[in-house]
């Protein structure tokens, strides 16, 4: 071996020492660093260095609220089992109960009571039309708000439309003269008033025809028909909200002598459309004439 060979040896193993060297070094500096860094992280955040002449808190503190609000804009729209807001389900306010049920008592059928007591009380019940005759009475308490467009049906038309259609229909009022109890009747028989949220109409008693100068008067037997007819409404879950005497067409009573008046007009909410939770029971209030 040349002694040339044996100093370029030496020289490449010099350098190998010195190269590994420096690697150990820089894995050292490396490492130290981290772990300073960490120990740093863990410090009170309130914490102030006083050698740092360049230490500003309230810059350091906004940098903290900054990040935490990119944190937060990143998971506003998960919820906290991760899911997205719009999957979210919420569920729905229970409604506040608007139709007052009360438990009325047997009422005496030989007197007019029995037209004027309310089975439901309507909180939102408003007179729509004419305020006095021509008139009529609607519950806009939910569920039982009108909804447009509003269609007007006349006449036989009206029987033939309810047989017809299968849509909801919100309200239905007829006036039709001492008419209304062969009408209602037919409604009956025909089952017609299934999809009907709310009824009204205006009855009338024999005395009615003393204005067209016919002295018709209405016996026991009229009286127990027009009951029953009126009590099949109850039958099928129709409820009276309202009532209103026709000023026009008050009478003296031969048989009792108490001013009476021969047409009413009434008005009827289908309970079978009327969820329970809608819904609240009340104590009985007294008719206005009750004695």
């Amino acid at each position: 071996m040349s002694p040339d060979t044996g100093i370029m040896r030496r020289k490449f193993k010099f350098i190998v020492q010195i190269t590994v060297i420096a690697i150990l070094i820089v894995i050292i500096v490396v490492v130290w660093s981290s772990r300073l860094r960490k120990q740093k992280s863990k410090e009170n955040i309130f914490a102030i260095d006083l050698y740092d002449d360049e230490y500003d808190e309230n810059k350091r503190l906004k940098s903290m609220m900054a990040k935490d609000m990119d944190r937060h804009a990143a998971f506003k729209h998960l919820n906290m089992i991760g899911m997205p807001e719009k999957t979210r389900k919420v569920p729905p306010k229970p409604p506040v109960p608007e139709i007052f049920i009360q438990n009325n008592p047997p009422i005496v059928l030989s007197d007019q009571i029995y037209l004027e007591a309310k089975d439901v009380i309507c909180k939102d019940d408003q007179r729509v039309g004419y305020q006095h005759d021509g008139g009529y009475n609607v519950c806009l308490s939910p569920p039982m708000k009108l909804k447009k467009p509003c269609v007007e049906i006349i006449g036989c038309l009206m029987m033939q439309y309810l047989k017809s259609t299968n849509r909801k229909i919100d309200y239905v009022k007829f006036d039709i003269e001492y008419n209304e109890w062969a009408v209602l009747q037919a409604i009956f028989e025909e089952g017609s008033l299934e999809s009907v949220k709310q009824l009204g109409f205006e009855i009338h008693i024999n005395e009615y025809f003393r204005i067209h100068k016919l002295n018709f008067r209405t016996t026991k037997e009229d009286f127990i028909f027009m009951y029953k007819t009126l009590e099949i409404l109850k039958k099928l879950n129709f409820r009276k909200f309202n009532y209103r005497l026709n000023p026009f067409g008050e009478y003296k009573s031969k048989v009792t002598g108490k001013t009476r008046s021969h047409s009413y007009e009434l008005f009827y909410i289908n309970m079978n459309l009327v969820p329970s939770n809608y819904t609240v029971k009340v104590k009985y209030s007294k008719p206005r004439n009750f004695a």
